[in-house]
């Protein structure tokens, strides 16, 4: 009875086989349906094992991985910590670097710090305990996005530092920058895009982070959300400055920043001498109608001795938030007034120079002939006046100056004659002139001096 049933199945699949693989016996017309079948069936396997590795074979490895090196960070005592397939070499670690670093730096020598960022407690987190990663640097800022801790191909990267800024010992970063991916998965910075609903709450739950480095043990406060277009990057707004030519400019930067923000942390203010934290990622498309949109959050370090708790509830929706320009035209929406109206050039890009003009008018010249038979008398006059103008131009914050100076000289000649021929001259000569630096001052009782200084 069992053999029976086997051969009915056997039977029964040797069928189907035949309906979808040609034989020789078939008609033209089945090889084609055969094999257009056969195509798609190869595609769809295709697509689904993409999907699969995509969406669950590689984040599990990923987090495997990053799982490792959680354990070395946090419990190792900096035995064993290489891959299999690694030399074990005697490494020599950087004075000062703090201690559980090192079987980290032993397996990567471009470690260079830990980011722990929650967005609430235990299972109230917003992030799920996604960001608690180890932070990489190197001489781009390329190699690290499809490159994970120990230098294998990996589409999740790894997060990582700005490659200008310095992570040395003791060194001041005024805008530290770090970059992750946004994954279907969830890994890396792939939450942060739960902030852009304009869910006040879920903003709330940003208070503080930890952000170590190789030295030091750092805290910060979430002051920002933001979110940007990647492609306005260099004509409207960047969030990508390292320098600042002072204090004024670091704290325009910080309220254009502010201006930007999804979100009003009313509780976290920066001022003078401080330091912040931007991060980075992917926004999502149908979120944003960006196309290359970027989510970002920023945060300030926690002053020595000041307390870092934070009050969520200061925490409000900004009703006023500037968005990229893009945005505006996705929605076909009227362009913001920032946006509109013509802007001073910032100092930092002002170049001084004295610029000197000069303007000629022709002299005329007219002449007229006169004879007479009896006696005359010609009277010729010449009448020569000089203007001369001195221009100073400046750009923002600098004194415009323009002087102006007017000579007038006459000379008058009488000449007596008979039965002659008069010739009468009138010549005009008109010359301005300006070749004044643009800092001097110049007084004297004919001169007239207006100054204008622009904000």
């Amino acid at each position: 009875m069992e053999q029976k049933q086997k051969k009915t199945i056997g039977a029964a699949l040797l069928a189907w086989l035949r309906d979808l693989i040609p034989v020789a016996q078939d008609p033209p017309r089945e090889w084609v349906r055969k094999l257009a079948f056969l195509m798609a069936f190869i595609v769809f396997i295709g697509a689904g094992w993409y999907l699969l590795d995509d969406m669950w074979v590689q984040p599990q490895q990923t987090e495997a991985g990053i799982d490792t090196l959680r354990d070395w960070y946090y419990t190792s005592d900096g035995g064993d910590t290489v891959l299999p397939d690694k030399e074990q070499t005697e490494v020599q670690f950087p004075v000062g670097m703090l201690p559980q670093y090192q079987p980290l730096y032993r397996s990567n020598p471009e470690i260079r710090g830990w980011i722990r960022f929650t967005a609430g407690e235990g299972e109230e987190d917003l992030f799920e305990g996604a960001i608690d990663n180890p932070i990489v640097q190197t001489v781009d800022n390329d190699y690290y996005l499809d490159h994970d801790f120990w230098g294998r191909r990996d589409k999740a990267g790894t997060l990582y530092f700005d490659y200008r800024n310095d992570l040395s010992d003791g060194a001041v970063n005024r805008n530290l920058i770090l970059y992750g991916h946004n994954l279907k998965s969830g890994l890396m910075f792939s939450k942060f895009n739960l902030l852009v609903s304009g869910k006040v709450e879920r903003a709330q739950k940003l208070t503080t982070l930890t952000l170590n480095t190789l030295y030091d043990e750092r805290v910060y406060k979430v002051f920002a959300v933001m979110v940007l277009d990647a492609d306005e990057e260099e004509t409207t707004f960047s969030s990508l400055r390292t320098q600042f030519s002072g204090e004024p400019d670091f704290l325009r930067y910080v309220q254009q920043i502010r201006d930007r923000s999804l979100y009003h942390f009313g509780d976290v203010d920066v001022a003078e001498g401080d330091e912040i934290l931007t991060m980075l990622t992917c926004s999502n498309k149908r979120d944003t109608t960006l196309v290359e949109g970027r989510t970002v959050i920023v945060a300030r370090r926690v002053r020595e001795g000041e307390d870092p708790a934070v009050d969520p509830l200061k925490t409000t929706l900004n009703e006023q938030v500037l968005m990229p320009k893009q945005w505006y035209v996705n929605k076909k929406l009227p362009l913001p007034e920032a946006y509109t109206k013509s802007t001073t050039p910032p100092p930092v890009q002002t170049v001084i120079s004295a610029v000197a003009t000069t303007t000629t008018t022709e002299a005329t010249t007219s002449s007229s002939a006169e004879t007479s038979t009896t006696e005359s008398t010609t009277v010729s006059t010449e009448t020569s006046t000089t203007t001369e103008t001195t221009t100073t131009t400046t750009t923002t914050g600098v004194t415009t100056m323009t002087t102006t100076t007017t000579t007038t000289a006459t000379t008058t000649t009488t000449t007596t004659t008979t039965t002659t021929t008069t010739t009468t001259t009138t010549t005009t000569a008109t010359t301005t002139a300006s070749v004044v630096p643009p800092t001097e001052t110049t007084t004297a009782p004919t001169e007239t001096v207006a100054s204008v200084v622009v904000p």
